[in-house]
């Protein structure tokens, strides 16, 4: 299940029981905190993009002629999943 921040505030104002204000602040706090998590993410992307072509690089050796197309074809479904993963849980 994807992360969702709109959800997270509702369970914790009902489970805790928050006032206005508090809802407030903890909003600002969440926010704040996604904003953070988006430019971790965006700083360590490079590194994984490059294992993950290395490692992709490293599968094709070792398939067959009539493997390989396959396998092109399932990473693109690989990656059209990814993206839309990631527009989602970071807003991209």
């Amino acid at each position: 299940a994807v992360h969702n921040p709109a959800n997270t505030m509702a369970i914790l104002t009902r489970d805790l029981n928050l006032s206005a204000e508090q809802q407030k602040q903890i909003q600002t706090i969440l926010n704040e905190t996604r904003a953070h998590y988006a430019e971790i993410h965006k700083q360590a992307d490079p590194e994984y993009e490059k294992t993950r072509h290395e490692a992709r690089e490293r599968i094709r050796q070792v398939l067959t002629p009539e493997q390989g197309p396959k396998f092109e074809e399932l990473l693109l479904r690989i990656e059209e999943a990814r993206r839309k993963r990631e527009s989602e849980q970071y807003g991209h």
